[in-house]
């Protein structure tokens, strides 16, 4: 293997060393709404917010669902009191956990990542290896922040 040319440019998401949005950030956010309405006001632009947002009100729908067409199955919705803020959501299938049960081994990894939304959401993730060394999805999360209490 050879190396024939190496760029030192990165161009890894949210790279920055200030907590201020930079005018490139928000031209690559914003770039191609303005362009298309060249007319836009300022109010017009939170709408893209608005949109991550209103996602997390289905969360109760599906939590129900999830219990009503999986027996056994359950799912935790979080809010925050004394508003109805999203906090967390953990939904935990039977099958998942009978498959644990039944043809996993004794080992659970766990993992989480930074999702992309305005409130800084965590996603969590416990997976184990089943008998041919295959990765079993155990369970998973969606957290307000990665802490302690997160994993528990």
């Amino acid at each position: 293997m050879q190396i024939r040319a190496y760029k030192n440019e990165h161009l890894c998401h949210r790279l920055c060393r200030s907590e201020e949005a930079r005018a490139k950030w928000i031209a690559s956010k914003f770039g191609t709404l303005v362009k298309n309405n060249p007319d836009i006001k300022s109010e017009g632009t939170s709408s893209v917010g608005k949109e991550h947002e209103a996602s997390f009100k289905h969360l109760r729908k599906y939590a129900i669902m999830v219990q009503q067409c999986n027996p056994g199955s359950v799912a935790y919705l979080y809010l925050l009191e004394p508003t109805t803020t999203f906090q967390r959501f953990f939904p935990r299938f039977e099958a998942q956990k009978n498959g644990f049960i039944e043809g996993c081994r004794l080992f659970i990894g766990i993992d989480g990542c930074h999702l992309k939304g305005l409130s800084g959401e965590v996603l969590l993730s416990a997976i184990a290896l089943d008998a041919n060394n295959g990765i079993f999805f155990n369970a998973f999360c969606i957290r307000e922040g990665e802490i302690v209490a997160s994993w528990s």
